[in-house]
């Protein structure tokens, strides 16, 4: 029978970053995000997803974003070990959207390696603030452990996570002890005056 455990985290947060981690431990698979564009409203649609990662061995990892929850997702994340991760700084993570869409939708199959400059929009800021704290908030109770993003990356490219991290999520997830390493880069730039447009 498969075991499920869940990683909630808003876009640009770090479920990359975790959820690659726990796939380098040999027990657990790493699923990115399963509900991606998806707007699960039955049962039925929820387990038709999760049997596409059945395993008869190892821990499957679900990377479910906190705006793609529904009520019966919600229902499912009740029933598995869940870990949360959170951004605190609100001007990164914006920041680090903003640089992923122009990367992403603006120049589709270019490579960009010059440093883009945004315009802060204090409007769009704010929304970003009210929507992940109002999910934060909602879905918290979910959580055996709660990670904080600057708390890991300490402002610097991660390649593997401490021992006390790593077997703190090890002993949520029912997986045996080891340090956990992972192949995510950081795509935004440390500077974030170096994105301000003048």
């Amino acid at each position: 029978m498969t075991r499920y455990a869940a990683l909630i985290g808003f876009q640009r947060c770090g479920t990359h970053m975790v959820g690659g981690a726990v796939d380098s431990h040999p027990d657990a698979v790493y699923t990115n995000e399963i509900f991606y564009r998806l707007a699960v409203r039955t049962s039925a649609e929820r387990d038709a997803i999760l049997a596409r990662w059945a395993q008869d061995t190892r821990l499957v990892f679900l990377d479910v974003k906190l705006n793609q929850i529904t009520p019966v997702i919600e229902d499912f994340l009740r029933t598995i070990p869940v870990i949360s991760i959170y951004r605190r700084d609100r001007l990164r993570h914006y920041y680090s959207g903003e640089l992923h869409h122009y990367r992403h939708a603006q120049n589709a199959g270019k490579r960009v390696r010059e440093l883009t400059k945004f315009k802060l929009d204090g409007n769009r800021l704010k929304a970003l603030d009210r929507r992940v704290t109002h999910l934060y908030d909602r879905y918290l109770y979910l959580s055996q452990l709660q990670l904080i993003y600057e708390d890991i990356t300490q402002n610097t490219h991660v390649t593997a996570f401490s021992e006390e991290l790593s077997v703190q999520i090890c002993a949520v997830l029912g997986l045996s002890a080891r340090v956990l390493t992972t192949r995510t880069v950081k795509q935004a730039p440390q500077e974030i005056g170096g994105l301000l447009a003048k």
